[in-house]
């Protein structure tokens, strides 16, 4: 895989602004696309262009459901 992807706890958001802004200089993006709402109330996902997020964040993942 190239490229990246930052998920910020919504929480912790404005502890975290570091982290967003070196990661917009690295070519990073705010995703809403392929990402559910559940999980989009908890957390603001980043990605570089490059990056098909539903490739690297599964949807059971979002959802919370175990692996197994």
């Amino acid at each position: 895989m190239h490229g990246g992807v930052l998920g910020l706890p919504d929480a912790y958001r404005k502890y975290m602004s570091r982290s967003e802004r070196a990661f917009h200089i690295e070519g990073g993006r705010r995703v809403r696309e392929g990402i559910l709402p559940d999980f989009e109330v908890f957390f603001d996902t980043y990605a570089t262009p490059e990056v098909r997020i539903k490739d690297v964040i599964s949807e059971e993942f979002q959802k919370g459901d175990p692996p197994f």
